[in-house]
């Protein structure tokens, strides 16, 4: 198979198991993001990494030449999927008017673009309302696009675990709000990766636009999700939950001694508080 495919937001935990499934399966790829080439990238003939600037939205031409199909993944990436400031949105929303103009040039047959669940009539963050503005940009041009809409929490993948993960382990007890009571759909990676891969090989997906929601198979409390990290992982860790404290002090405590900042942790807590359930 001489097919190419190309990946935009490469440089993830979820982008390299795709990419190991799609050299598997003989693909040529062109994978591309805004930092040099990871040091789990397989040495491969078929495989071609592509470093992006930020000053230069023209580099994504280059990974749209020749391509078949294109995977977005700029939620995944290292580099972007912590965007929540309103500059860094629209930065992406930037990439994406760049990235539907040369598709609409290119030999694109399909752009699939991995998005979250949302409530499409509720969308109250910035976060969601952005990325439900980047499918719409996407559906403007000429190549049909399939949006794979996921929870927030991919598992031993996003950010956002690995956030939750080295919180329980630094501290002995976490203060948390309430509402961490709420249920989720936490997804595996292999799924989400299966999923992909059947849609590229699904020549049936080439023809409209679609929206294909992908939650995990069962409903989680964050609560239930924190206690069966500790649990796995054998930690010291109590969770202290309560509504008599202020939002911002939830923020601050976690802030503390973490690499993210009080704004970022905020918009962490607002965007898992609105992620959809199907």
């Amino acid at each position: 198979m001489n097919t190419t495919v190309a990946i935009i937001g490469a440089n993830s935990f979820l982008a390299h198991e795709l990419i190991n499934e799609l050299i598997s399966k003989d693909f040529k790829i062109n994978a591309a993001d805004y930092e040099e080439a990871p040091q789990w990238l397989l040495q491969h003939e078929n495989l071609k990494w592509i470093k992006l600037r930020s000053d230069c939205l023209e580099d994504i031409k280059n990974v749209c030449e020749d391509v078949d199909t294109l995977f977005y993944l700029p939620h995944q990436s290292i580099r972007t999927q912590g965007f929540y400031t309103d500059h860094q949105l629209n930065f992406l929303m930037l990439q994406t008017h760049w990235l539907t103009s040369f598709a609409n040039t290119s030999s694109i047959k399909k752009i699939i673009y991995v998005s979250s669940m949302m409530q499409k009539d509720d969308l109250k963050g910035l976060l969601f309302q952005n990325r439900f503005n980047m499918e719409n940009i996407l559906k403007d041009g000429k190549a049909p696009v399939i949006v794979l809409r996921l929870p927030l929490l991919l598992m031993n993948s996003s950010e956002d675990f690995e956030f939750i993960l080295k919180t329980l382990k630094r501290y002995p007890f976490v203060f948390l709000p309430t509402w961490i009571e709420k249920q989720v759909q936490p997804i595996f990676v292999k799924d989400v990766v299966e999923i992909l891969v059947q849609l590229q090989l699904d020549n049936a997906y080439t023809k409209i636009n679609r929206n294909i929601n992908l939650p995990g198979p069962n409903l989680i409390s964050y609560f239930s999700f924190f206690k069966q990290i500790i649990k796995k992982y054998k930690l010291r860790c109590s969770i202290i939950t309560t509504n008599l404290l202020p939002s911002s002090f939830f923020y601050f405590f976690l802030s503390l001694f973490s690499r993210n900042t009080f704004s970022q942790i905020q918009r962490k807590f607002e965007c898992w508080n609105q992620d959809a359930v199907v």
